[in-house]
């Protein structure tokens, strides 16, 4: 149970921390884009480009954190077969 537990906290938080990135490059986005309105001397193509490159810092935010929730769940694995395995060998 607290194993199943361990999982769902993990993907979920995993869940929210990619929202929350998502929902940064969005206003990051649209900073630019009302930016670029009220200075006239950018060019559409720099905006372009800017946003291009927040997109990709998002996508490899994205994958670190993905990354990391992956190792977090097959460290959590392999301790609750650890923790498991030695309860069993403490009982004969």
């Amino acid at each position: 149970m607290v194993f199943a537990l361990i999982v769902v906290c993990v993907l979920g938080g995993w869940a929210l921390i990619s929202l929350l990135l998502v929902a940064r490059r969005d206003t990051a986005v649209e900073d630019l884009v009302s930016a670029h309105q009220d200075d006239g001397s950018s060019t559409e193509q720099g905006l372009i480009e800017e946003i291009q490159i927040l997109r990709a810092t998002t996508r490899e935010r994205q994958t670190l954190l993905g990354c990391g929730a992956v190792v977090t769940l097959f460290v959590t694995v392999i301790g609750y077969f650890i923790v498991h395995a030695l309860i069993s060998l403490s009982q004969l």
